[in-house]
């Protein structure tokens, strides 16, 4: 359907011409990400959005040493070369002119306290499906799709986040309830044309009733 081309467009992109992204489109990104529905309205999101390089390589670095200090202790040599592998996916945004950092505050679901009284597995059943949680991963995919409308490139990682905590430390946010939840690498795509991975059946991803 090409209403829904913005949808269907979007792919994840790993590598970057090397020019900036307009300061504007920018501002225009997390105005798209502002506009996600969130539980009760609560909008617990925030972003730091680094268009310095420096930044941007310190914040690779942070990640690389973390990356260290578990080689250095992983006593496995196949998981050892596993993890090795893996270092160039935490840190290819290293090569993109923009990074946006995605935070979440804490949100308590509406209604705990009710729950409390009948069972703490009734409470706990509904504070697994993580609301305030799920208001970040609004916010995030409403992020890629502008991101991709404005004819820009970006990919959703959490895998750098295994150094959350240093990273955090790094930003400091005056806020101490605000958590790290996703990085999001900005920046005009180096092919042109890029694969969009296959997608299963819908039939076997679908249940009418």
């Amino acid at each position: 359907m090409e209403k829904l081309n913005f949808i269907y467009n979007r792919k994840s992109i790993r590598k970057f011409k090397d020019e900036k992204v307009r300061h504007e489109d920018l501002i225009e990104i997390i105005k798209a990400g502002m506009q996600a529905p969130s539980a009760h309205n609560v909008q617990n999101w925030h972003y730091v959005v680094v268009e310095s390089k420096n930044i941007i390589e310190k914040i690779a670095k942070i990640i690389t040493e973390k990356h260290s200090k578990i080689i250095d202790v992983i006593n496995d040599e196949e998981k050892t070369k596993r993890f090795n592998k893996m270092i160039k996916y935490y840190t290819f945004f290293k090569d993109a002119p923009a990074l946006i950092l995605v935070f979440g505050s804490s949100y308590e679901p509406t209604g705990i306290d009710l729950l409390n009284k009948i069972d703490d597995n009734e409470s706990q059943n509904f504070i697994d499906v993580q609301p305030g949680i799920q208001n970040i991963g609004a916010t995030v995919e409403n992020i890629l799709l502008a991101i991709s409308a404005l004819g820009y490139g970006g990919c959703w990682m959490t895998g750098p986040l295994f150094a959350k905590k240093e990273i955090e430390n790094f930003i400091a946010l005056k806020d101490n309830d605000f958590s790290l939840y996703a990085l999001i690498p900005v920046g005009v795509p180096l092919k042109d044309r890029n694969r969009v991975p296959k997608r299963e059946a819908i039939e076997d991803k679908i249940t009418f009733m």
